[in-house]
């Protein structure tokens, strides 16, 4: 029974990395408890760091991290399994997308399993390295000149613009019904996956409705040349959120004027709102 046990926990955390490789979300999904706590270290200049609780917390973690940065090598070395745990060893380097810069680093990975399920996922992997890769480069004596548009290859890039999906008001009658955070940051991640099967780069930005959501906006359009920003049907169908459906509009007239607008009505049909676009233009 406690050999049978290690090798399932074993089998279903392989799985795993073999789903996130291949970019399955629903793959990953479809092995973690609802109520699963997904964590890596806290760092003041990695987004990613910190726990996150539920499907919501890790879609919302591999939202982040996709925004953040790129994962060059993740590379799986030794499974070491008990009854409940596997603990993976490897290595990884990853280039930090604000700065360019790239560290590597040794990680083992603490998985806990329970009943046929993930219910634990705690990264330990060098958090100094990581923080020096996002941290801007120290200022010089010499001027420096602005950095130019981002333009590291002629792909089409779409920007999805909506609002996190943790502080959005489900009890409001204008959104369509059954709607969650949870279905929404699924449906986020599924819209992002449709973008990239059209061989374009998806990014987005989920903003909270206040000035900080704002800024956020105003730092992810900095200094990078978007073909078309989708906004999402949340921040564009409560009445409510017509104040900040505005300030999201002028944000991205202001800061992207080359850009085409489109708009979905459900995350999952981002990349038809901005195939829409696109062709008109």
């Amino acid at each position: 029974m406690y050999y049978h046990c290690c090798m399932s926990n074993m089998d279903l955390v392989k799985e795993v990395y073999a789903a996130f490789a291949r970019r399955d979300m629903n793959a990953i999904l479809a092995r973690l408890s609802s109520d699963v706590v997904w964590g890596e270290p806290e760092n003041p200049f990695n987004p990613a760091g910190g726990t996150r609780h539920g499907h919501a917390g890790f879609l919302e973690w591999a939202r982040i991290g996709r925004d953040a940065e790129d994962i060059e090598v993740l590379t799986p070395q030794r499974f070491l399994a008990n009854e409940d745990s596997v603990a993976v060893v490897g290595h990884m380097r990853c280039r930090a997308k604000s700065t360019g810069q790239v560290y590597e680093s040794d990680f083992v990975h603490l998985v806990v399993c329970r009943d046929g399920k993930i219910v634990l996922f705690q990264e330990f992997f060098d958090t100094y390295a990581a923080g020096e890769a996002f941290r801007r480069q120290k200022r010089s004596s010499t001027p420096v000149p602005s950095p130019p548009i981002e333009r590291r290859n002629p792909m089409t890039r779409i920007l999805f613009v909506g609002q996190k999906p943790e502080t959005v008001d489900f009890s409001d009658p204008s959104l369509p019904p059954g709607f969650s955070a949870e279905k929404i940051s699924a449906g986020i991640a599924l819209g992002v996956s449709k973008i990239e099967d059209r061989g374009w780069q998806g990014d987005t930005c989920m903003i909270t409705p206040d000035a900080a959501g704002s800024a956020m906006l105003e730092s992810a359009l900095e200094g990078v040349a978007y073909d078309c920003v989708v906004i999402g049907g949340g921040l564009r169908l409560p009445p409510k959120s017509l104040a900040l459906f505005e300030t999201v509009v002028n944000i991205i007239h202001k800061a992207a004027p080359n850009a085409a607008i489109a708009f979905n009505t459900r995350p999952e049909d981002t990349a038809d709102a901005a195939a829409r676009q696109l062709k008109a233009g």
